[in-house]
């Protein structure tokens, strides 16, 4: 395909003389669609030769089979095997077209067609009559003398022969006078010029040699290993196993349920007729507490009879103090008729259905549950412990559910649902603990996605002194953990940071630790650590930075695990107010102008053992071969000890010098020619203030500290670990394993029970 081919085309020389074979000498590098040479193979190339035009008649059309040397040239000779007598090189213009078939067929492609001119048509001249001479024009100019060819010289043609003598003239008579000597015969015509020998074939032009490609570096060394990738996600939790089977039924409690309410004393009944025996009285009611006294039946109005016989039944004996409600009174016995008789001494007061004794009976009281809410409508409930080292109140719970249950529904209530006070001077308890033996957590907060709190867990401390809102101790001390992109795990906000300044930092966040604080990513694109200040205002003339550092040997440090990548890198400029130390080149590193998306660029800065700034610029001399430069304004107070140096340009100029050296930032140059431009350039030690108040800044070879001695900025190239390096870098594997971040955000259990009125 023509996309594929490139035919670089040279004329190389032309034979017309009748000794030798009419033909046109043709070479022609072949190349593929990339530019490099196709050097194997056989290749057919057809050369046509049209009348007038590009496209114009054929007059001569020839095909030749070529193999490319080892630069891809082929080199052929039009007219070879197809005589060219049959094109008329008197008849107007030549075109000469190429087709090729790199594969050596007969499919060719067109190559291009172009004009002949001049040289070729020096066939034409071996068929044509010589025209008669013109004058012989004024001698040109001698031009250059042109390379000798690589042809050999032709042979050198015969010398033609002499021409003869004319005839001399008769003797005159004698004793006359001589005749005159007769005219000298003309000279025999010059036998012609033997024709000149052909020029040798120029041979081809050799191609640019190209230097053999160097021998391959050796391999760099092998990169630090990659980064450990992220966990991967914890498994799916295991089905719930089998409840397990009912533990044994519990011992019954002591005592029995809690005895009724006490029911009111019956009223008394009519006194019956005389002489009638006193009824026997009324069994007496199960002991309990001491039930209320029922109220006093009123007096019957009959007549007082006899006094009836003592009763006879037994007193029931006084059952035990409850702790429960009080059971209600049993009912009084109705009394015995009257008797007629004396009146008898009144029975004992019944002692009533006392209550139960425990909780379990109030609890049931009434039927199963009745009893268990209790309304604290004067006052709290409230239980003492008297005895050291026990507990108030516990609460045990079986089964799945909540211990201890605590709300408030009163929407704008100013106080805490639950609420534990301690007073203790002891630093490791506190006024609520929250303790777990298993997978569950010791203290767990939760705000609902429909509630409006800030927050699920708060610590206040309202010490003015000391003292954490919130302190964690563990592992890991304190984890945060969310599954937003625009907020933060854990977040710490300083109140007073408006009023902080370089003494009083008023820090949102403190880390203190060998290592103060970790940041670390294992996401493409992610940050290890990232510090934003968003403030703008510099009315108190602070730098308003995002990070700030402050060490011994390195205020930051930083390091890379790639042997291309940056330990410190600035996304815009980068500034230093001291000196900046670099161990390897200083370079700047650009996309590479002429191919910006697959390579770099780099220049590097020169090197010196001196602190020096370089002037340079270009002037033209006046008149008077002479010039004036002037430097900058502050040239002279910035620098010192100047040194010159002057390049004419265009013509030499071997007297040009500085005539007088700078003074008041001005230096003249005299020794030119009128109109000579020359190119300048200054070198001057720098003398600001600062290199003045640090001469140990411009120090070549400064001494090591003594605990610097034995160690070294690089130690591996001197053969050394780095237990020998002056600076520790860490490597990203030596630090600590953070926490995976793999516990998914769920929603705790809230009991869903009716809550308590």
């Amino acid at each position: 395909m023509k996309s594929s081919l490139l035919l670089l085309a040279i004329f190389s020389g032309y034979v017309a003389m009748a000794q030798s074979p009419a033909v046109i000498n043709y070479q022609a590098i072949v190349r593929n669609a990339q530019g490099q040479p196709v050097t194997s193979g056989v290749v057919h190339v057809r050369f046509t030769i049209h009348e007038g035009s590009a496209t114009g008649a054929v007059s001569f059309q020839e095909a030749q089979l070529d193999s490319p040397n080892q630069f891809g040239l082929i080199t052929s000779e039009i007219g070879k095997t197809v005589s060219l007598a049959s094109v008329n090189w008197g008849g107007g213009a030549k075109y000469l077209e190429v087709d090729l078939d790199a594969t050596g067929g007969n499919n060719y492609v067109n190559m291009g067609t172009s004009q002949l001119v001049s040289v070729p048509y020096a066939l034409f001249a071996a068929n044509s009559a010589p025209g008669a001479t013109g004058p012989t024009g004024a001698n040109g100019f001698t031009g250059p003398t042109g390379p000798t060819g690589p042809g050999a010289a032709g042979v050198t043609g015969p010398t033609g022969p002499t021409g003869l003598n004319g005839a001399t003239g008769p003797s005159g008579v004698g004793g006359g006078a001589t005749g005159p000597s007769g005219p000298t015969g003309a000279n025999g015509t010059v036998g012609a010029t033997g024709p000149t020998g052909n020029n040798g074939v120029t041979g081809p032009q050799g191609l640019t040699g190209t230097g053999s490609t160097g021998a391959t570096g050796p391999t760099g060394p092998t990169g630090n290993a990659g980064n450990v990738g992220a966990t991967g996600p914890t498994g799916a939790n295991g089905s719930t196993g089998s409840n397990g089977s009912t533990g044994a039924t519990g011992v019954t409690g002591s005592g029995g349920g809690a005895t009724g309410a006490t029911g009111p004393t019956g009223p008394t009944g009519s006194t019956g007729a005389g002489g009638g025996a006193t009824g026997p009285s009324g069994a007496n009611g199960t002991a309990g507490t001491t039930g209320a006294t029922g109220p006093t039946g009123s007096t019957g109005t009959g007549v007082t009879g006899n006094t009836g016989a003592t009763g006879v039944g037994a007193t029931g004996p006084t059952g035990a103090t409850g702790t429960g409600v009080a059971g209600a009174t049993g009912a009084t016995g109705s009394t015995g008729a009257t008797g007629v008789g004396a009146t008898g001494p009144t029975g004992p007061t019944g002692t009533g259905g006392g209550g139960g004794g425990t909780l379990n009976d109030a609890y049931n009281y009434g039927g199963a549950g009745a009893g268990r809410i209790i309304t604290a409508n004067s006052g709290a409930v409230e239980i003492d412990a008297a005895n050291g080292g026990t507990s108030a109140l516990t609460v045990a719970h079986s089964n799945s559910g909540v211990a201890v249950n605590a709300s408030n529904t009163f929407a704008t209530s100013a106080y805490s649902t639950i609420q534990a006070t301690t007073i203790s001077s002891v630093g490791t308890v506190s006024a609520i603990l929250g303790n777990s033996n298993g997978a569950a957590w010791g203290v767990a907060g939760q705000v609902l996605s429909s509630a409006t709190a800030q927050a699920a867990v708060y610590g206040s401390n309202l010490r003015t002194s000391g003292g954490d809102g919130v302190y964690g101790i563990g592992l890991q001390g304190v984890v945060g953990e969310n599954n937003s992109t625009t907020t933060a795990a854990v977040f710490g906000l300083n109140d007073a940071a408006a009023s902080g300044n370089a003494t009083n930092r008023a820090p949102g966040m403190v880390g203190q630790g060998c290592y103060g604080v970790i940041g670390q990513s294992t996401v493409d694109g992610g940050l290890g650590v990232f510090g934003n200040n968003t403030s703008t205002v510099t009315i108190n003339n602070n730098d308003n930075a995002g990070v700030y550092g402050i060490g011994y040997l390195e205020g930051v440090a930083g390091t890379t695990s790639q042997s291309t990548g940056y330990g410190v890198i600035s996304g815009t400029n980068l500034g230093a107010l001291g000196n900046l130390n670099v161990t390897g080149t200083k370079t700047f590193h650009i996309d590479h102008p002429l191919d910006p998306s697959n390579k770099f660029l780099n220049h590097f800065c020169a090197e010196s053992n001196e602190v020096l700034n370089l002037y340079r610029g270009n002037v033209l001399c006046d008149a008077n071969g002479k010039a004036t430069v002037t430097l900058p304004d502050y040239f002279s107070a910035l620098n010192i000890n100047y040194s010159y140096i002057l390049t004419p340009v265009g013509a030499a100029a071997p007297n040009l010098h500085v005539a007088q050296e700078i003074s008041g930032n001005v230096f003249t140059i005299e020794g030119g020619v009128p109109g000579l431009k020359v190119s300048w350039q200054v070198t001057a030690l720098r003398n600001d203030p600062y290199m003045q108040a640090h001469p140990e800044a411009s120090e070549v070879e400064p001494v090591k500290t003594e605990w610097q001695k034995g160690k070294y900025l690089i130690p591996a190239l001197y053969g050394f670990g780095d237990d020998k390096a002056i600076f520790k870098f860490r490597k990203g594997n030596d630090l600590v394993k953070l926490q995976d971040g793999t516990t998914e955000q769920k929603p705790l259990t809230v009991q869903p029970e009716k809550q308590a009125k």
